[in-house]
């Protein structure tokens, strides 16, 4: 189909100057990825990819995931598909404890705190 999300994609539908506003100022605080491991661009990257197989890295997280998973609740109003579901197949993302992030560990994650630490912060940048 003509304009249809191919392969593995979250499938973003705003621009990549909007994303990467947004994730930078995520990242002064709560500050969402170890930046010694990558970067605010290739979290950008991953999120705008047409197919994330193509993306060689990872992406580890510094925040809790719990936080993390709010952050991508914000953002899946612009994704075609399901972050979660997305998460889980790509074997991109680890937490903090550099383990791969699942779905059922989104799930429970969502289940358990549905308003994270530093909630707030997070609604202020994507209000």
């Amino acid at each position: 189909k003509k304009g249809a999300v191919s392969k593995l994609s979250f499938g973003f539908k705003k621009d990549k100057t909007w994303l990467n506003e947004k994730l930078k100022l995520a990242q002064v605080y709560p500050e969402i990825i170890d930046e010694d491991k990558c970067t605010i661009d290739d979290l950008v990257s991953v999120i705008m990819a047409k197919d994330i197989d193509t993306f060689t890295g990872k992406i580890k997280l510094k925040c809790e995931l719990t936080q993390f998973v709010y952050l991508m609740g914000k953002l899946s109003k612009y994704c075609c598909n399901p972050p979660a579901r997305i998460i889980d197949k790509s074997g991109v993302f680890f937490s903090k404890y550099e383990t791969v992030i699942k779905a059922n560990s989104i799930y429970q994650a969502k289940r358990n705190s549905p308003a994270p630490k530093d909630y707030d912060r997070i609604d202020e940048i994507f209000q």
